[in-house]
């Protein structure tokens, strides 16, 4: 079941970030995401459409929208991935969009696939001021095709 997160359920999605985004990111000091957990939290409850992916009383994943589109974090548990659940928490945040975005990291390959898989295209590389790390912006529009939008009468 995907729903809204609670305030009383940050702790549990604030740990879920921390264990997952370690292990999605081994190129960056683990130190790192620590420092940058309270301001995780901060966002996730003042700022962020955090839904939540539950089942069976535990939370298995989570997505955070902020502003008009932007994806910010898309997160599932080590031990339940490849249980289409990020696909199901990003169907279900982008099927009232007409268009998103997000950044990830180039060496985050796994994840560049899956947006790509969803019809992300690449539009920018740059390196992010924090990490030091390159990272992409990559966007989704409603009804575009491999990057290209077919027109009507387009073959």
């Amino acid at each position: 079941m995907i729903r809204s997160l609670l305030k009383s359920e940050i702790s549990q999605v604030s740990k879920l970030w921390l264990s997952s985004t370690k292990q999605a990111h081994p190129f960056i000091a683990a130190n790192y995401w620590d420092e940058n957990l309270p301001q995780v939290e901060d966002l996730l409850v003042s700022q962020a459409q955090t839904y939540l992916y539950v089942d069976k009383h535990q939370i298995k994943g989570f997505i955070s929208l902020f502003g008009n589109g932007y994806i910010g974090a898309l997160f599932v548990r080590p031990t339940d991935q490849s249980q289409k659940i990020g696909s199901k928490l990003l169907r279900y945040v982008l099927r009232n969009k007409t268009s998103a975005n997000l950044k990830v990291y180039t060496q985050n390959e796994p994840a560049i696939n899956f947006y790509r898989y969803h019809g992300f295209k690449i539009i920018q590389e740059s390196q992010n001021l924090a990490t030091q790390a390159q990272e992409l912006i990559m966007a989704w529009s409603k009804g575009s095709q491999r990057g290209i939008v077919r027109l009507k009468g387009d073959s």
